[in-house]
């Protein structure tokens, strides 16, 4: 939406609907402040709007928290990563997965 080549570009205001203000607003802050504040309890929204609005550099932070500070399973990181399309995300939380015990897990979690 920010970045790229849209239908809406010309108009003066866009509607987003399903968005709620604060994660939206959220994600641009994203993009102007070098200290973003994400956590195990807002990443996931974070990665929705950035993925939803192709907004890389949000995505980027999201990621950089999920692979160095979250305290969230390795198993509901994979399936950030997958969800929300960050390849790097999933290939670092594939290679954790060790044992068939680790890979049964993971259907719990779906």
């Amino acid at each position: 939406l920010f970045f790229g080549d849209f239908k809406e570009k010309n108009q003066e205001e866009i509607e987003i609907k399903d968005v709620k203000y604060k994660h939206f607003a959220r994600v641009l802050k994203m993009l102007y402040v070098d200290d973003p504040v994400v956590t195990d309890s807002n990443v996931e929204s974070i990665l929705t709007v950035a993925d939803r609005f192709g907004v890389q550099p949000a995505k980027d932070k999201a990621q950089l928290f999920l692979l160095t500070s979250s305290y969230l399973s390795k198993h509901t990181k994979l399936r950030f990563a997958d969800q929300y399309n960050v390849p790097f995300l999933k290939e670092a939380m594939l290679r954790q997965y060790k044992s068939l015990a680790d890979i049964q897990g993971l259907k719990e979690v779906q």
